[in-house]
Formats: C-alpha cells, structure tokens, sequence
C-alpha cells in the first residue's frame, strides 16, 4: 500500500509531536514519497533538509484539505524530489548506521547527573517555610543543591522572585476572574451534591483541574519544564498538566506524595471517590513516586503503585539549639515578642483543618490550667494555624520567620501536638524532637514514627490526661532530659542528610556520602555531638 501511494498524510498533533520521531514518516521517506505534515513538529524539522512534503496547520481541517490541494498540484515536482532525497535518508536510518551510533556512544559515568531541576509546588508559602510541605521542600533544595544542580521553584501566589544559592523561586501570578468564577460554580455544584461539606472539600478537587483553565499558568509550566533535566512534582495536584509536557520532552517526573489526598474525606463518599478518581490517575503518570511515611507506602502498593520512601526529615538546625542563647530578652529585643511569664508548652502549625483543631484544644488545655494552681504555664501557638492573640496564658504569634523559630525553641519546655487525624508524617513532630523537647501528642502527631509513649515521647490520644502530664513533666527536669535526649537521639535517623538518600538514585544523581562510606554525613553531625544510629528510618 505505501508504494502504491501517490502521498501519504501526518496530520499529526503538534503537542504530541514536537519532539517525538514518527515511525510511518520515517518509511514513507525511505519509499521516496511526498508527505504532508504538521507545521512547527519533528516532521516538519526533517523536512527541512530531506524529503519533500507541504506542511498544514495543526489541528486545522481547513488547511490540511488546502495542503492537499497543493500537493495534488504539484504532485510530480514532489515525487521527483522525495524520490531524489531517498538516498540520504537511507544513509542515515538503516540497521548498520544505528549499531555504529550504539557502539560509539560512551556508557555514562556514575558522577553524570541532571543539572537543572524544577520543582513545582502548589501552595504559597515555599519561600516563607511556614508548612510542613514547605519546610520538607526547602530542605531538599538544600539536599540538592549541595549537589552543585540549579534548581528552579515555581509555586502559586504572587511572591516575588526569590534568588538563594542554587535556587531560584517564582510565583504563577495572580489568578484570573474567569478562574474565579469557575471556582464559585465548582463550589456550588460541590455543595448540591454533598450539602454541608463544599466548604470542607471543595478545594481539594479545585486544586486537581484548575491548570485547567488557566492557559497563562501553563504556559509558564511549560517553559520550566523545556528548561529542566528533571521535574519534581510536590502533590498530584499538577500532573495532568506537567505529565503530558515532561513526556513530549522526555523529561523524568519525580511525584511527592505528601498526604494521600482522598484519605482526608471521611465523611462525605461520593466526595472521597472522586478525589481519588482523580488522585489515582494523576499517580499513575509520574515516572516515579515518593512517599513520606511507610503507610502511605503501603496504601499505594495496595493501589499497585510503587514508591520509593523518604521520610519526612528533621532540620538540621534544631540539632544546634543547645549553642543558642536561651534568654527571654533576646527574644524580646530582636524580635518585639513578649512571651507569657513561667513554663512554656509550644504547638507550631499551617493553616490546616488537623492544625485548627489542635489550636482549639490547646486553648482548652490554657483555660483549664490557668484556673488550677498551675498558673504559671503559658500556651504559645505559632504559625497560620491561628491569627495574633493574647488571652491570658494563651498567646498565638501568627506567621513566625525561620530566626524567630530557632529562637524559640530552647525556651520550650513542652511540645504539644495533639492532631486529631492526619496522613503521611508530621514534620513540626520530627523537629521538636531534634530540638531535644519532650513531645505529647496523640497518636496521629507520631503517624509513620514508630515511637514508644514514655521512652521518645508521650503518645497519649485521651485530652483529659493531658493536664495531668502537663504538670507531671514540668515538675520533673530529669524525666524531661531524659525523654529529650532520647527524643533527639530517635530523629537523627531523620536528618534529611539521611532521609533524603532515596533522591540522588531517582534523580541518577550521586550520593555525597557514598564516596567516603557515609563519612560526610558522620562528620557533619559530630559537630552536634551526635553519633550515627545505623538503623534506617522506620
């Protein structure tokens, strides 16, 4: 049939075909046969130099029925010229000349490793660090970048550029109306369909389509990922959009599953069901997965997805605490912050339903302890997770800079989380015990940390025990040392110099610690006085 035709039509998808060859082009040039091809492809570059064929718009039937016109016209000054050009085209695409480019080709070496790395967030506070999400992203940046790779960022909102050594972050920009009012008509038409909950959920299933109908966004998607070796996905969120480019472009996608996304609605079935209709297919394009906590790991499995484990890590920073200066008037001074008088029991959270619900708690847990004898027990909360107060023994801060944190921290006693449900890991749990703090939770701040309540921490899910501990462990400075040291020692097997090993195999980056046996890494935190614990994470 191919000899016997007079031409032979590829009105191929030029987002398909960009870059990707064509099996059916590449034989009807070795036929010698005219073709008629999409402008602005693969196609249309060979054109350029062998073959003959007239080009047409892409996805324009108007114009392919105009090219073929042409081609009809000039039917046999295109024979004769694809006719002429078979010779080249042979030479170069015939069995030998495949086998000398294999045998000439130069196996990579370990130490070759993508350079450019983009990673797309979907939240707005990567530069500010103020969410788990963000804190876990920044340190892999850091993770990375010693790597000597340029890494580009790219998140929602409208912060300005921000440039930190191998690292350049961006924001997507504002949201256009148009957008907007899809978003009211998806809350609507959420709300008819599980009335009570569009307000709780919605959201979620927002953040699925709405690249959707925002061209400008994904334009600015697509110009990152052309200039990327690899792409890092934060959340599922993206895919539908970031996995079609990276595969036109062959570039790898590497996807974080930070929370299984449909595990947060346990009220609302139909809503669960289709979050994770969405979810699941958006998994399934990555080229690879990443979970934070081993039962995220094995929840996909059960999906049959596989993915690798890399925990959420601890800052290494809070294992330098004990330098710090531990006085309330350094605090103070630099930072205009009074803290309530007395001990200090300390929650730090994002904007998040779990975090709200603690934040209540720990309020109760203030009205309660300021009425007893107790008095002297201030509650400071930080972070998103509530506006500017003060209430007596209850102070929120509000959003906190990183200084600040680190600042606060040796003047904590306690470290309260009592999350009532979550998914993946808490990573404000893994740092308050690098910091050395004794934590008293519920079971779900130690979700993924196989902890044992009185040796790390205090795992305790019933509320009214915990004035009870409160004041036990206030009263008890070598119970909380001992507690503290142990909570430290556990969360080093989370430093992200060690959980984030998982990444340079993904990204075929080297691991640093591999040349010297781990050394690096030793050394590193021998500064702290820590010593190595061999077990890997849980």
């Amino acid at each position: 049939q191919l000899h016997e035709a007079d031409l032979v039509l590829l009105p191929y998808w030029r987002s398909i075909y960009t870059a990707r060859t064509s099996g059916v082009f590449m034989e009807a040039l070795a036929a010698g046969k005219p073709v008629i091809a999409t402008r602005d492809s693969w196609m249309s570059d060979q054109l350029a130099t062998q073959g003959a064929g007239v080009l047409c718009d892409d996805c324009n039937a108007a114009d392919l029925a105009r090219a073929i016109r042409q081609a009809a016209l000039e039917l046999v000054q295109l024979t004769a010229k694809a006719r002429g050009s078979r010779g080249s085209w042979l030479a170069k695409h015939n069995p030998r000349a495949l086998v000398q480019a294999i045998a000439a080709s130069r196996p990579l070496s370990a130490d070759v490793a993508p350079r450019r790395i983009a990673l797309l967030y979907p939240w707005e506070d990567f530069v500010e660090k103020q969410g788990g999400a963000s804190r876990r992203c920044n340190l892999l940046v850091d993770f990375l970048a010693a790597r000597s790779t340029d890494i580009r960022v790219l998140q929602s909102g409208r912060h300005p550029p921000t440039v930190t050594p191998g690292c350049q972050a961006s924001a997507l920009g504002r949201v256009p109306y148009s957008a907007v009012l899809v978003r009211m008509i998806l809350r609507g038409a959420t709300l008819t369909a599980a009335p009570g909950k569009a307000a709780k959920y919605d959201w979620i299933i927002w953040q699925f389509i709405r690249l959707w109908f925002i061209a400008r966004f994904r334009r600015r998607i697509r110009r990152l990922v052309q200039w990327a070796d690899v792409v890092l996905l934060e959340y599922p969120f993206w895919a539908s959009v970031v996995a079609p480019i990276a595969r036109q472009q062959g570039k790898l996608v590497v996807l974080t599953v930070h929370d299984i996304m449909a595990s947060q609605i346990t009220d609302a079935p139909f809503l669960q069901k289709l979050v994770w209709h969405f979810e699941r297919r958006a998994l399934g394009m990555a080229d690879r997965l990443v979970a934070v906590s081993s039962g995220d790991q094995a929840k996909l499995c059960e999906a049959g997805l596989q993915a690798e484990l890399a925990p959420n890590p601890a800052d290494g920073r809070m294992f330098d605490l004990d330098r710090l200066p531990q006085q309330r008037w350094t605090v103070a001074e630099r930072f205009g912050l009074e803290l309530p008088p007395g001990r200090i029991c300390f929650f730090i959270g994002s904007l998040h339903e779990p975090n709200l619900i603690a934040v209540d708690r720990i309020r109760n847990l203030a009205r309660q302890l300021g009425r007893s004898a107790a008095d002297d027990i201030g509650f400071v909360v930080a972070g998103d997770c509530a506006p500017v107060e003060r209430a007596g023994n209850f102070v929120a801060l509000g959003r906190i800079s990183d200084a600040l944190l680190l600042a606060l921290y040796p003047l904590v006693d306690l470290v309260l989380i009592p999350l009532p449900h979550g998914t993946g890991t808490s990573l404000k749990t893994i740092e308050a015990m690098a910091a050395g703090k004794v934590v008293i939770g519920t079971a779900a701040a130690f979700r993924g940390f196989d902890v044992t309540s009185g040796n790390e921490a205090v795992v305790e899910d019933d509320l009214t025990r915990y004035p009870e501990w409160i004041v036990r462990l206030l009263a008890d400075a070598s119970e909380r040392a001992r507690i503290g040291a142990l909570a430290r020692r556990f969360a080093i097997r989370y430093d992200y110099r060690f959980a984030y090993q998982a990444y340079p195999t993904l990204l075929g980056c080297p691991a640093v610690a591999d040349e010297s046996g781990g050394t690096q890494n030793r050394d590193c935190l021998a500064q702290y006085g820590i010593a190595l614990v061999e077990t890997p994470p849980a």
